[in-house]
């Protein structure tokens, strides 16, 4: 006899991310700050661990030693490679979506 019950299964777990490019990322409130050719990490549980500058001469070697730097491995993190022109920001929100949400009015009390 099958049972029609959903049986949840374990999932394997995240792998690390480690994406590489132009990163724009807050320093405070009122100041960001560019990095042009850098490393952006995150952990298994989906959390920023660094944003590094990577620019150099050598990028196979910076990495290595960033990874080290970090206690991670190669083989244990996904490479993201951003393509020229992509950047990320993160904790950027889609202020589309936030936009259309109603906002009271100061002149419409109702």
């Amino acid at each position: 006899m099958s049972s029609s019950i959903p049986v949840k299964t374990a999932s394997a777990p995240r792998k690390r991310q480690l994406f590489l490019g132009s990163i724009v990322t807050p320093v405070s409130l009122l100041e960001l700050r560019y990095v042009k050719a850098g490393a952006l990490g995150v952990d298994n549980d989906g959390v920023i661990q660094f944003v590094e500058d990577i620019a150099s001469d050598h990028v196979e070697g910076a990495l290595r030693d960033l990874l080290d730097k970090h206690g991670w491995k190669e083989g244990e993190c996904e490479v993201v490679e951003m393509k020229q022109g992509e950047f990320l920001c993160p904790g950027l929100i889609d202020t589309h979506t936030v936009s259309r949400l109603p906002i009271p009015s100061a002149s419409n009390p109702h």
